[in-house]
Formats: structure tokens, C-alpha cells, sequence
């Protein structure tokens, strides 16, 4: 019988996981949460700025003790979701490519936690050789009611956004897939027209939430990367046609 593990079972992705993830005599999930195996250091654009050496060494600790695990324990097949804020600011095009990723530094507003991740990814390859905008944004909205907020930035930065349960869908094809190489890296991404700025995003979620209030935008606060654009290319060469929600 096939056993998956799923750390971090109560976050985004993994509780998306769960709506689709299926026990049979085949294959058994099991799903673990911060509270039982905690795996992960992230934070804000802000948090990110203020705590490089943190966030980089947090989380190179914990992703070397899961790769290292998984080597010890001859695990068959380990996916790793990393972030678009591990690509170069420069020396890229759009839209972007896996094969970009190590093209130069990481912005400098999240480099730490961008170079943790990225070692992530190199100690993946090697293993084989030998996974925040927007419930940040919505909690500023809930909480101010309607009386004024701030927004950190010009609003302007570039985003695409990917839905939940087309990650654990896509991650559960994965599981499954037969691949001819050992080691595959791609990008998961909606579409490149599929971009919105923070300041359309801003509008949107007042708009649901009917924020009649005043919102202000702090341009003494930095944007962090100003874009990092990719599209579904990669994914379709694995899982042609697949229908992501937008």
C-alpha cells in the first residue's frame, strides 16, 4: 500500500488536499499539521524584509531534516511546492520558467526565505541524484470594518493568484503519475493575463465585503518585487487540459 504524507494538513493547500484526497486498500493518506510537526517559517513582505537571517536559517533547517528524512526512510516520490518569490528580479523572461529559478538573487526584500526555498529544490535534485497576500489582505478588511486602513505599498506590484483546490488536485496527479524522470521541476500557474495589481485585489475584496471605508496606500513602504509573471505551459506538458478555476 502507497502511504502519503501531508505535512502542514490544516494550511491552504493541505486543507484543499483533504476535499480530494481518497483512502483506499491502495493508498493511505495521512495529514499532519503545524501543531504536531511545524515546517515552515514565513511571513509578510515586512516580516520577510526584517528577518532574512531568520527565515533563511528556520527553514533550511527544516528542509534539509525533511529531504534528509526521506532519503533515510527510501521514500519513493517527494513534492515540494515552492513560491514564485524564489525567481531572480532580474535576468529573467516573462512569463517565467523553472529553469529560470537560479538565474541570479532573489529580491532582496525576501531573499532569505527565496534562497531557503531554493535549497529546497537543490537538495530535492540531489535526493534523487544520490509548496500569503490575500488572507492577509482580507483580515485588514475584516478588521477595520468601516473606518480607514493602510495598505504597505503604491498597490501597484503585479500578482497571480492560484486557487487552493487546483493545487491538491494537480499535487494528487503527482502522486500518481508515471514520469519518466526522476527528478521534474515545473511551475504551477493560472494563466500570464491571469494578473491582477494589489490595489485590483484591494478593490475586489471590499467590494465582496461591502468596505465602504477609506483606504490609504503607504508608498514610504517598499512594493517587494514588482512582478513575477509565469503561465500554465509547464503544467499543460504534464496534465494537458486541465481546467483551472479562475
Amino acid at each position: 500500500m502507497m502511504k502519503v504524507l501531508v505535512t502542514g494538513g490544516n494550511g491552504l493547500a493541505g486543507s484543499a488536499l483533504k476535499k480530494y484526497a481518497t483512502n483506499g486498500s491502495e493508498k493511505q493518506f495521512y495529514f499532519i499539521s503545524r501543531n504536531e510537526c511545524d515546517l515552515s517559517r514565513v511571513g509578510g513582505l515586512f516580516e520577510n524584509m526584517n528577518k532574512n537571517y531568520t527565515f533563511f536559517m528556520d527553514n533550511i533547517k527544516m528542509n534539509n531534516n525533511i529531504i534528509d528524512a526521506c532519503k533515510s526512510h527510501k521514500v519513493e516520490r517527494l513534492i515540494n511546492i515552492l513560491s514564485t518569490c524564489v525567481f531572480p528580479d532580474d535576468n529573467v523572461t516573462y512569463p517565467l520558467t523553472s529553469r529560470q529559478m537560479h538565474n541570479g538573487p532573489p529580491h532582496n526584500s525576501n531573499m532569505g526565505y527565496s534562497y531557503a526555498k531554493r535549497m529546497q529544490d537543490v537538495g530535492s535534485k540531489l535526493f534523487i541524484e544520490s509548496g500569503h497576500v490575500i488572507p492577509a489582505l482580507i483580515h485588514k478588511v475584516h478588521l477595520a470594518k468601516q473606518n480607514n486602513f493602510e495598505i504597505y505599498g503604491s498597490g501597484n506590484a503585479i500578482r497571480q493568484f492560484l486557487f487552493a483546490d487546483d493545487l491538491a488536485k494537480i499535487i494528487l496527479e503527482f502522486v500518481d503519475m508515471n514520469l519518466e524522470e526522476k527528478y521534474n521541476s515545473l511551475i504551477v500557474s493560472p494563466p500570464i493575463n491571469d494578473q491582477v495589481t494589489i490595489k485590483e485585489l484591494v478593490d475586489t475584496i471590499c467590494k465582496i465585503y461591502k468596505f465602504t471605508g477609506g483606504i490609504t496606500y503607504s508608498t514610504f513602504y517598499s512594493d517587494g518585487q514588482y512582478k513575477k509573471l509565469t503561465d500554465e505551459s509547464e503544467l499543460e506538458y504534464y496534465i494537458p487540459n486541465f481546467n483551472l478555476q479562475v
